[in-house]
């Protein structure tokens, strides 16, 4: 008889095999608006195409796409109550490409909306506080992502929703943030940040491993952001420092 393989090695495979990594159409070097916030060397070693060292575990992998169903039946609840909603609307500012999980507008004024799916711990830290402190609303990442697609848009309004993937009893399922616009400095400053990434890449070079401004040093030993990254082992190779790549990407 022949064995079956893990089922779990089955599951992985196959939704890995449906989702891979995101790829733009445009076919230039440049930022993706959900890289907002995240670790310059990371970011660029997607845009110089060195391959994956580090691929997602099956419990990760597991984790984004019960996000991805959570996204998608949101945003079909979204295009119900909203006659005049698009999802996945394109956009780009300056070498920054996105797109807007929905945007829609009441009262004729366009809303741009972000989606985002937590885990429990996640969405209790940023919407309900721990025992330790209190709620520490969205995450500048989150934030950031979500300006850049306004200014892109020219929107007049920015809605954010967190959705807890699995909420304990009595706590609330989702949350959201609605405004005319915030932080429009971080978000200015990220644009910019992003802009000099590509240009690194284009003259063949990798930054440094800057994250919120300051410097990882030891990958290796760095639980966030690095032990979440595809390229991890490629980092820690390449060293330290901004790398030469030989002008190989531009």
């Amino acid at each position: 008889m022949t064995k079956l393989r893990p089922i779990s090695e089955i599951v992985t495979k196959s939704i890995e095999d449906e989702r891979g990594e995101f790829q733009s159409s445009s076919t230039d070097i440049h930022a993706y608006a959900s890289e907002a916030g995240q670790c310059a060397r990371s970011i660029a070693m997607r845009m110089a195409d060195i391959p994956v060292t580090d691929p997602p575990g099956d419990t990760a992998v597991w984790s984004m796409h019960v996000g991805s169903m959570i996204h998608d039946r949101i945003q079909r609840a979204i295009m119900a109550d909203y006659p005049e909603a698009a999802l996945e609307v394109p956009y780009r500012i300056g070498d920054i490409t996105g797109r807007a999980d929905a945007t829609y507008e009441p009262d004729g004024k366009l809303v741009v909306c972000e989606i985002k799916s937590m885990a429990p711990y996640a969405f209790e830290k940023a919407v309900l506080g721990t025992k330790y402190n209190k709620a520490e609303g969205p995450s500048p990442e989150h934030a950031m992502q979500l300006g850049i697609g306004a200014v892109a848009l020219k929107a007049a309004g920015r809605h954010l929703i967190y959705a807890n993937k699995a909420p304990k009893a009595n706590q609330p399922a989702m949350h959201e943030w609605r405004d005319k616009g915030s932080g429009e400095r971080m978000v200015a400053a990220e644009i910019k940040r992003l802009g000099a990434i590509v240009n690194d890449v284009e003259s063949g070079i990798l930054p440094e491993r800057e994250y919120g401004g300051d410097i990882i040093e030891e990958p290796q030993q760095t639980a966030w952001p690095c032990s979440y990254c595809r390229r991890r082992a490629a980092c820690v190779k390449f060293g330290p420092g901004r790398i030469e790549l030989g002008g190989a990407t531009s």
